[in-house]
């Protein structure tokens, strides 16, 4: 399991990792395929995007793009 300060330190367009629920995802790959683009994201690298993922997107839809940490 990892801890929030781990994933603190994935913020970065090089590394950049969310938590979504109870899960650790690595997005950096998604970042330029993101509809919404990669800013949004980068908004949220680093740290817990449940809130403002949940607000706009299906949960079904990161089984589809994403890979679990």
């Amino acid at each position: 399991m990892l801890t929030g300060a781990q994933v603190q330190q994935h913020r970065t367009r090089k590394s950049c990792w969310v938590i979504i629920g109870q899960t650790v995802y690595d997005i950096t790959d998604f970042l330029d395929e993101h509809p919404g683009g990669a800013s949004i994201l980068l908004q949220y690298a680093g740290s817990d995007a449940t809130e403002a993922f949940e607000s706009i997107h299906q949960a079904e839809i990161l089984t589809r793009h994403l890979s679990q940490e």
